[in-house]
């Protein structure tokens, strides 16, 4: 609870605000390849509300119970249909996700949570996200986090490649 920002130089953080919403909301070749500009009602690259129910049956843990308790023991990746543009999974359901983000900087920081949670009742709260905020010192079954890391800026992998191939031809 210390630390306002991730490190610039970090190699994985937990995202902030920004970046947890446009990892699960933005598709970044809506238009075509590199042609972005479109933001998604739901964390599945559709404006279609999500189905919430066990995997088979729905899109979401969230929203719905099993006997013993059984919607607590679906394990990550359950959903393997509903991915953001980005390709991550389970931005719906199981547990809200830490931010890095503090909300009321104070004495005890509070920290910003997003999403939706295993019983979260009301239907259809992963659309652009819900947030909320928590002490992170509180034990929670209903809080979990994901972690972040940059993404590789494809132009790098080109000038390797060509890189490489000018070597390989010089060695003739």
């Amino acid at each position: 609870t210390d630390q306002f920002a991730h490190h610039p130089d970090a190699r994985y953080w937990i995202p902030t605000l920004d970046e947890w919403i446009k990892g699960g909301f933005y598709d970044p070749n809506y238009g075509g390849t590199g042609i972005g500009g479109w933001w998604w009602n739901t964390p599945a690259a559709t404006n279609e509300p999500l189905i919430h129910g066990p995997p088979g049956i729905g899109q979401a843990n969230s929203a719905f119970s099993l006997p013993d308790d059984g919607h607590y023991r679906i394990p990550l990746g359950a959903y393997p249909t509903v991915q953001s543009p980005w390709g991550l999974l389970d931005m719906a359901g199981a547990t809200a996700e830490w931010s890095g983000t503090v909300d009321a900087p104070s004495s005890i920081p509070l920290r910003l949570v997003m999403g939706s949670h295993w019983t979260r009742s009301d239907v259809g709260i992963d659309s652009i996200p819900r947030i909320g905020h928590d002490y992170p010192s509180l034990p929670s079954l209903f809080n979990g986090l994901r972690v972040a890391s940059a993404v590789p800026a494809p132009g790098a992998w080109l000038v390797a490649v060509a890189a490489g191939a000018w070597c390989l031809r010089r060695r003739r």
